[in-house]
């Protein structure tokens, strides 16, 4: 039971992260635009990338929702946190951290080694909560798999 309240309550998190940045960027989209043009990349990747970033967390935040696509959602949150910590992780190492962060929202006003530190906390985050539900799917009476087991017990 405990497990479960602390899977449900990472979910929330992860979904109000998602959920807060992406509409952070569509709301103030000028704003994150210049952030991401002045970043250390290349002009058509940050181009590419200031449309399909917000995209895509909207696109897990739904997956996640969904129960028959939560485990690609939180594969996808993951590979995003994993992604997000080694750009910011990039930025200190080379010494580009007087750059503004593209990131939305509150997340904007954090420096570089705030935002290594919370990235590095939603990345384990978001790999602890796929493992739980993958786990969970292969308990009876849990998700896809365990609820298929169940209803072929009763028939």
């Amino acid at each position: 039971m405990r497990r479960n309240l602390f899977f449900q309550a990472s979910i929330l998190i992860l979904l109000f992260v998602l959920t807060y940045t992406a509409s952070s960027k569509w709301l103030n989209f000028s704003h994150f635009n210049r952030a991401m043009r002045s970043q250390p990349i290349p002009e058509p990747v940050a181009e590419v990338l200031t449309y399909l970033i917000p995209i895509a967390e909207i696109i897990a935040v739904i997956a996640i929702l969904l129960p028959d696509l939560r485990q690609k959602g939180l594969l996808l949150t993951a590979i995003f946190m994993t992604a997000f910590t080694g750009y910011v992780f990039y930025i200190k190492m080379a010494g580009f951290d007087s750059n503004t962060c593209p990131c939305g929202g509150l997340f904007s006003s954090l420096s570089w080694n705030q935002h290594l530190i919370v990235n590095l906390l939603l990345t384990i985050l978001s790999y602890w909560t796929l493992y739980i539900n993958i786990v969970q799917q292969r308990i009876p009476g849990h998700g896809k798999r365990g609820n298929a087991d169940a209803s072929n017990q009763t028939k």
